[in-house]
């Protein structure tokens, strides 16, 4: 979904990054262990493209959903020859991470600019701000046109959904600065400052705080 809606949006290269080997298994102590490995393989390629191909790192941009989310960090943290320019964590996974563990996940310092999207916040995706700008849809936890939800899935996977349409949609997610993340789990939201798109191509990249919006139940998603 990602990949074609980038594709559509400009001449991009778009890498796909296939560690299902070490994502789909039952076992989720082992998915979530196998980051480690993925990161820096992924940081060395990276690396490789810049030093063979002289890929300029201002170009690059690594994008993941829930573990990937995590991923994207561990990849910034492990490029060598340069600094990711952009990460787009999307609902990064919460289970068996840590506010207090910044080096095992995604974090502000990974990349020049850190965006991270909540859309199932306190279940299956992180709670608290870890980018330079935290984007919490509906206030991040539950999704329009989700039902019930119990297991959360339908919420962790609209933030993929969000981030495709963003890339693409001339509505836009606007979102609402807000005094503070203690406003957004009280579900209100005092505007503070200006307003910023969410996701996109290229992402807004001046975005810092924690942001809000409203969003329709079903696609098109974004309500400008």
């Amino acid at each position: 979904m990602i990949r074609s809606a980038l594709l559509n949006r400009a001449a991009l290269n778009v890498i796909v990054v296939d560690w299902g080997a070490g994502a789909q298994t039952l076992n989720y102590i082992n998915a979530r262990n196998n980051i480690n490995l993925v990161g820096p393989v992924v940081a060395r390629f990276v690396d490789f493209l810049n030093l063979s191909g002289g890929m300029a790192f201002t170009s690059v941009s690594v994008i993941g959903h829930s573990l990937g989310g995590h991923t994207a960090g561990l990849t910034g943290k492990n490029v060598a020859r340069g600094r990711l320019h952009t990460i787009v964590a999307l609902d990064p996974a919460l289970p068996l991470f840590s506010i207090d563990r910044p080096d095992e996940r995604v974090a502000p310092t990974d990349a020049n600019y850190v965006e991270v999207i909540h859309t199932n916040a306190g279940l299956l995706g992180f709670d608290l701000p870890i980018g330079m700008s935290d984007y919490y849809p509906n206030f991040g936890s539950q999704q329009p046109g989700c039902g019930v939800d119990l297991s959360g899935n339908c919420a962790h996977g609209r933030a993929y959904e969000f981030f495709a349409e963003s890339v693409t949609t001339s509505v836009g997610f606007w979102g609402t600065l807000c005094a503070s993340y203690t406003e957004i789990t009280q579900g209100r939201c005092t505007s503070s400052g200006a307003r910023q798109l969410m996701g996109g191509e290229p992402s807004t990249r001046t975005a810092r705080g924690n942001y809000w919006m409203e969003t329709n139940a079903a696609s098109p998603f974004a309500r400008g």
